[in-house]
């Protein structure tokens, strides 16, 4: 299983993903119409099981299944994987909106 290298602030957990599951496996797409997000719910329920929380109490809050993915994300680029285009661009509207990147 892969764990992320980095330290972890109190209180956050480390992000573990099962041996043999990749980022892609998460299926994350963007709607072009909408924007709406959409994923695999397996994918999030295998990692919150590798890493031993309650996937059920994870999926409940969006903000934790947000953190989840944001965390699993950097486990995968900090393995060497190839960024992921919808996510990347995610993270470019989100700078957009905070006014970071323009």
């Amino acid at each position: 299983m892969t764990e992320q290298a980095q330290e972890q602030p109190a209180g956050k957990i480390r992000v573990v993903v099962p041996d043999g599951m990749t980022f892609t496996d998460l299926k994350l797409a963007r709607d072009a119409e909408t924007g709406a997000i959409s994923f695999d719910l397996e994918a999030v329920r295998a990692v919150c099981v590798a890493t031993g929380v309650d996937a059920d109490a994870v999926l409940a809050h969006e903000g934790n299944v947000n953190s989840l993915i944001v965390a699993w994300y950097g486990v995968h680029r900090l393995d060497g994987g190839e960024p992921d285009l919808v996510f990347e661009g995610l993270i470019a509207d989100a700078k957009r909106a905070s006014g970071e990147l323009q």
